[in-house]
């Protein structure tokens, strides 16, 4: 009697351990399977917010002009091209904490993704109950303006003024976290140059500008 009672124990200790390592390998193949378009589909829903965000903190500079920035000027018998630091400077700091207020209201939002799209299966896109994810920002967005010339047909040459911001976020799930970043790049004014590009262009090479 005993020995039965010892061998239903053991069987069932047995059959314990094999349904255990068969859930430990389902979940481990579903985690391989689903970790990678879960992330991804994270990533794209995070990073949209964050451009609208960072797109937003770029319309302070909506109501500037070419000539706000720049000025070409007679110096003797050539021509120099001169950039308005001060506004540019000021502008970068603006416009970075702008977007970081931005971002930070991304932080307070409840953000959802359908358990169905991160399967990746297409009939499964946008059903299922939701999963939730949360971001935080990561550090201060950063602002750089970047100058750039083109040709622009004959004799002509076309001057770019384009506004660069980014910021990193981390993104938490309940599967992982995972950092992202997210870049936008926005056109703040040009002109088109008549004749050749002034032999001197100072103070245009505005690269790190935010301190």
């Amino acid at each position: 009697m005993r020995t039965k009672r010892r061998y239903r124990k053991i069987k069932a200790f047995v059959t314990l351990l094999i349904l255990a390592g068969i859930g430990v390998g389902i979940a481990c193949y579903c985690k391989s399977a689903f970790e990678p378009v879960f992330l991804e589909a994270s990533r794209a829903t995070v990073n949209a917010l964050a451009v609208e965000a960072l797109n937003n903190a770029a319309n302070i500079v909506t109501d500037k002009e070419y000539s706000d920035f720049f000025t070409i000027e007679k110096v003797g018998a050539s021509e120099v091209m001169k950039s308005n630091s001060n506004l540019i400077n000021k502008l970068a700091r603006q416009i970075a904490e702008r977007a970081q207020t931005e971002i930070s209201k991304i932080n307070n939002k409840k953000l959802t993704i359908p358990l169905g799209t991160l399967t990746g299966i297409t009939m499964l896109t946008g059903k299922g109950p939701d999963v939730s994810i949360k971001i935080m920002p990561i550090g201060t967005a950063n602002c750089e303006f970047n100058s750039t010339f083109e040709d622009a047909g004959v004799n002509q040459t076309k001057h770019s003024l384009y506004l660069n911001l980014s910021c990193a976020v981390q993104i938490i799930t309940p599967i992982t976290e995972v950092t992202s970043s997210a870049k936008t790049e926005v056109l703040i004014c040009e002109n088109v140059v008549v004749g050749k590009v002034p032999e001197t262009y100072v103070n245009v090479d505005m690269l790190d500008l935010f301190p």
